[in-house]
Parts: C-alpha cells; structure tokens; sequence
C-alpha cells in the first residue's frame, strides 16, 4: 500500500532556513516589509517528518502524502484566518504583519472551495521559518513541494557559542521543551542529527557537544549546497551582511521575492535592530575561549571550518 494525496495548493512557500542559530529570526521577522507576504509561520511537521524519512525509518510515500497536506492545510488555514497566532508581539503573530486588518477581514471569509481557488490565483507568497533543510535537501526535493528557499550562514565560531549559551548541550537530553525531533541511545535522548555518533555525543561535554553538531550540520549544509550548485530558486546570504548590509540584501530579496516593499519598511527594520553593526574581535575572543575549553581535534576541526567561512563562505556563491 502507498500513500497519496494532492499537491499543494499553491507555488509560492518561501523557505527561511539554516541551521538553528545562525540569525533566521532576524530575517523573519522583517519579511513582512514585503507586501505580497503573508504572515510568518513554523514548518515544526516538516523538521521531523524529513529527518525521520532520511533515516529511513517512515516510507516516501507517506512523507510526500503527509508533508503536502500538512502544507496545504496550514496555506488554507491562512486564508480564513484560522490558527493563526493572536499573541502580540510573538514573531508569527498577525499583530507582526504589515496586514493585520486583513487578516481581522478574513476572520468571516467562508470556509470551502472558493478558498481553494483564491489560494491557486493568489501571488502572495507564504514565508515558513525552518532548519536544517539544506543537511537534507535532497530528501525534500522528493516530497514534490515547489519552493523558494533563503539559506542563511554564519560564523561557525559563533554560531557554537550561541547554541552553547542557549543551552543546547544540555537541553536536548534534559529538556522536553527543546522541541527536536530525537533518538533513543542506550535509554538517553540524543538529537537526531547525532545519529552515527550517539555515543561521542553523550560522553563530550555541554561545549563540545555543541560543536560537534554545528560542525556536522553545516559541513552536511555545504556538501549539499555544493552539489546544489547555481540555482535561482535558492537565495543565500550570511548573517554578518544581513547586520551590516541590510538595506542591499533586503532590495535583493525584493527581486528574488518579486514583491515590492510596504509603504514604511523602516518601522520593522528599527523593530528588528537592523541594520547593527557586527564586531569580528567578538569573534576571535569566542575562538580563544573555545580553544581553551575543548578537546584540542574538535577545536582543530571548528578552526578549519571557520577559516573557510571567512575566506569565501566555504567556496557557495552569496547574493
């Protein structure tokens, strides 16, 4: 038996993704300076949906199936303004979108098919916060979703130090909130991108473990993304140019978005601390720091990352 459902309803999911920590909600949260956007919204479905299909451990069939109706329901679900976040203040409420009284509107719009045929005419498109697709990005490709995706990188120095000071050393063990998909080691919690080295997870320190994600993900990423190659549905841009370049990026991703600004683009800018300025010495102290705390290889291993990213963003082509 085989799973099957219908595609998605629309052509226009934008992807933001990268791996956790790399300055994602920094982006997010000002893609409401473009008008065609709709409201920011997780993909938490997809994040363990794609992992587990890449491990092998649920059918093609079923995450194709699976994945295109979550999708379809959750673009539906928009137009009729049903689940949406009314939290003010929270990055995906509609209270942080330049449309907030349209989607008020859309609160006595009628449910059924004539949402279905606004949703194939709309030109809107519909912006999903993720992680870590580019580690598997050719299992997505099989689930047939047509996509635009904006991957963003960041120094894997602080990218490390970040993860760290958030508690990732820890939390994926300990913390039933992490909300990540995981595996069971030996009755332990693991994250599951630590598949292939539970055990060197489990016996490094909070630090280390850290940095033997960050490493694995982006190295995952950069594989992925060479093999890739040129592709003008994949928009890349670093964190460090999204802080101190801001206004170009944000006009380079109008054309690739092909939507223009909304009336006052700087009020969410301002909100977002954008553009700020970005310190390379902060960088180098987080080096020093980690050098001392982990094993000597690991760190050998971060070095050789790091020095790649700084010499030309480890060889991809940035917008």
């Amino acid at each position: 038996m085989k799973f099957d459902n219908h595609s998605c309803y629309v052509k226009n999911i934008v992807f933001i993704d990268g791996v956790s920590r790399v300055g994602k909600t920094a982006l997010s949260s000002i893609m409401t300076i473009y008008k065609k956007s709709e409201v920011l919204q997780f993909c938490h479905p997809l994040e363990h949906i794609l992992p587990a299909y890449s491990l092998n451990h649920i059918s093609k069939s079923f995450s194709k199936s699976y994945i295109n109706t979550y999708f379809n329901e959750a673009i539906y679900n928009t137009f009729i303004n049903r689940n949406l976040n009314t939290r003010e203040n929270e990055l995906t409420s509609i209270y942080s979108h330049h449309g907030t009284k349209n989607y008020k509107k859309r609160l006595l719009s009628s449910d059924g098919e004539n949402v279905v045929k606004r949703l194939n005419k709309t030109k809107n498109f519909f912006p999903f916060m993720s992680h870590d697709l580019m580690v598997n990005y050719f299992k997505l490709k099989d689930f047939k979703l047509n996509f635009k995706l904006i991957e963003i990188y960041r120094n894997p120095v602080d990218t490390v130090m970040s993860w760290y000071n958030r508690g990732w050393g820890t939390r994926f063990i300990n913390d039933s909130k992490s909300w990540t998909l995981s595996l069971n080691y030996k009755s332990k919690l693991v994250p599951w991108y630590s598949a292939g080295y539970e055990n060197k997870y489990l016996k490094s320190t909070a630090l280390e473990r850290c940095v033997l994600n960050v490493v694995d993900l982006t190295q995952r990423s950069i594989y992925n993304h060479r093999k890739v190659g040129k592709n003008k549905k994949i928009f890349v841009i670093t964190f460090e140019n999204l802080l101190k370049n801001t206004n170009i990026t944000t006009k380079k991703l109008k054309k690739f978005l092909n939507s223009a600004f909304i009336k006052d683009p700087q009020k969410y800018l301002k909100k977002a601390r954008l553009p700020r300025t970005y310190d390379y010495s902060k960088t180098i102290r987080n080096k020093n720091y980690l050098r001392k705390k982990i094993d000597p290889k690991l760190f050998q291993k971060l070095d050789k990352l790091e020095k790649a990213y700084v010499k030309n963003v480890y060889g991809i082509k940035i917008n």
